[in-house]
């Protein structure tokens, strides 16, 4: 399980997803994890799906408009196995 600071992760989603609709969150696997992803509209599911990380991994989310059709994926609100993320 991954150590998050909370506080800077709503200090990130204020400044850079305040305002959209979607934001995409991906974890970077390290050694033989697969890379995840999720799909999120607020900062509280972001959280709750991040403390699930595995410790160490690189973890970002793009900074560009997300088309809100992709919440209809199967990362809607958790991060699971990226099979289809966000082109940017």
């Amino acid at each position: 399980m991954a150590t998050i600071n909370e506080a800077q992760i709503r200090q990130w989603f204020d400044i850079f997803h305040a305002g959209q609709d979607l934001t995409e969150v991906r974890v970077l696997g390290k050694g033989r994890m697969k890379n995840l992803s999720g799909y999120f509209i607020d900062v509280e599911s972001v959280i709750a799906a991040l403390v699930s990380a595995p410790e160490g991994c690189g973890i970002y989310s793009p900074i560009n408009q997300i088309n809100t059709a992709c919440w209809g994926r199967s990362q809607q609100g958790q991060l699971v196995e990226a099979k289809t993320t966000t082109s940017d």
